[in-house]
């Protein structure tokens, strides 16, 4: 086994099959949620869109914002915004209909 006497692919293997584990367990369990809690398994896409257009928005965004702020600087400050954000959905999740009440996961 030379992946084991070579620590520097080992750990970089290892990081690697967490990260997967770690999205495909993500992935099943917001395929769960649309499904029996939202009740809309056609509109999952819209998770893959979204995290993708978030995803090509953030590359952007550090590497412009690099020069002005500190790497550390716009993480918190990026990260304070999505807080931010999520609270206020979580405030607002009656007015945007998000969630079908009348489904329950547990009626089955």
């Amino acid at each position: 086994m030379g992946i084991i006497k070579n620590d520097q692919i080992m750990w970089v293997s290892l990081g690697y099959l967490f990260y997967s584990l770690a999205y495909v367990t993500t992935n099943g369990v917001l395929f769960y949620l649309f499904k029996f809690v939202i009740g809309k398994p056609s509109e999952f896409w819209i998770a893959g869109a979204v995290a993708t257009v978030i995803g090509f928005v953030d590359v952007t965004t550090i590497s412009n914002l690099e020069p002005v702020y500190s790497t550390e600087s716009a993480l918190c400050t990026r990260s304070m915004l999505n807080d931010f954000s999520l609270y206020y959905l979580y405030c607002c999740a009656d007015e945007f209909d998000l969630i079908d009440h009348r489904i329950s996961p547990f009626q089955y």
